[in-house]
């Protein structure tokens, strides 16, 4: 029998007194007693061509987000990862990705069914980034929403030079309304966001590209209590803009405002935005479904063992690994199916996603092997 999606923690990382062993495991595999054999391995398919485009350079190394992850607030940055599936859940919305420079798990919903453990692809988004954790399901880098007065929201993007579509829409429903968009970063001070880094595009689709100054915003007018989905609703008016202009609304009451068009940075670094507003407002960068191409297919490589409590090197951290041991405790919670393994060098702690439904005490004295991500 296999599982999905397994956490190991060494005894002394689970209860905080220092860490020396963390693997994210895409299979789980009872290897004695009751007659159950691990899940067959699925027939390789065959590669589609990969056609992503960029207007601008991208992260392509999970080392470069794993250095990103490392700081103390969320960082998000659009990436073009390739590399080999080694694994998909079981509700195919995440996977494991491996690459030179190591391996990750990405929250990112896999709707293509030719995606399967084997399969080389290119995942191409908008990621989030919380630690370790890593997710390309789309949401604002500033989240201001509701009715409220003025209030001020930030959030913090890593942005490569170039070009980066920007998006703010806002609504007010009674007086007094107010919309103010700022920005700081590498070498620039806390400010509003300078009227001579906005652009507009014009063109495209096989037609040549122009860029003119400023950005295009449409006006709406309507009752609401949390920011709509102005690209479902008729504007009373439109136009070009050189700034985000609270003025250009066309009532003071029970209206909205979206802005769109591009952003341009000189130098790469994290950037943190900041979107003061009455009442509420979102602000999104390079807003984008995420998408995922087929490459084609390669064989799935073989994980190296390691040792509860061994202490990993930088080499041997966010590689496939495989440890064992045989279950000393066994418990579910929240369909959680947590589980103690005990072998010759330690103890360790094991956490089954997707497991619900799963009789605990069937795995107390049995050994099993977990497959996955050391860290």
């Amino acid at each position: 029998m296999a599982f999905s999606a397994l956490r190991l923690f060494t005894r002394e990382e689970f209860f905080g007194r220092g860490v020396a062993l963390f693997i994210l495991a895409i299979g789980f595999v009872v290897m004695e007693a009751r007659g159950d054999e691990p899940d067959p391995v699925e027939t390789p398919l065959p590669a589609a061509t990969n056609s992503a485009a960029t207007l601008a350079p991208r992260v392509t190394e999970i080392a470069e987000l794993r250095r990103l992850g490392m700081n103390k607030h969320r960082v998000d940055c659009t990436i073009v990862l390739p590399g080999t599936v080694l694994w998909v859940s079981a509700k195919r919305d995440a996977l494991a990705l491996k690459q030179s420079s190591g391996v990750a798990v990405i929250e990112v919903n896999v709707e293509n069914p030719r995606v399967q453990a084997g399969t080389k692809i290119v995942v191409e988004g908008f990621c989030s980034i919380e630690g370790e954790r890593l997710s390309l399901r789309h949401r604002p880098v500033v989240n201001n929403d509701g009715m409220h007065g003025m209030l001020e929201s930030t959030g913090a993007i890593y942005l490569f030079t170039g070009k980066h579509a920007i998006h703010v829409a806002w609504f007010n429903r009674l007086p007094p309304a107010g919309l103010e968009v700022s920005y700081e970063g590498p070498g620039i001070a806390l400010q509003k966001i300078p009227g001579r880094i906005l652009f507009t595009r014009i063109g495209g689709a096989g037609q040549p590209v122009d860029w003119r100054p400023g950005l295009m915003y449409r006006a709406f007018e309507g009752s609401w209590s949390q920011v709509p989905d102005f690209g479902k609703l008729q504007a009373v008016t439109n136009g070009l803009t050189s700034q985000f202009d609270a003025t250009l609304a066309t009532r003071d009451n029970d209206m909205g405002l979206d802005f769109t068009g591009y952003l341009e940075i000189s130098r790469p670094g994290v950037y943190t935005f900041h979107v003061t507003s009455d009442d509420g407002s979102l602000l999104s960068i390079d807003e984008e479904r995420p998408k995922i191409q087929v490459t084609g297919t390669e064989q799935l490589p073989q994980p190296v063992m390691i040792a509860p409590r061994q202490t990993l090197s930088s080499e041997e951290q966010d590689q496939w690994s495989a440890v064992e041991g045989t279950v000393t405790f066994a418990s579910e919670r929240d369909g959680v199916l947590e589980l103690d393994l005990n072998s010759g060098s330690g103890r360790i702690r094991v956490e089954v996603a997707n497991a619900a439904g799963v009789l605990p005490g069937s795995y107390l004295n049995r050994r099993v092997r977990a497959t996955g991500i050391a860290r």
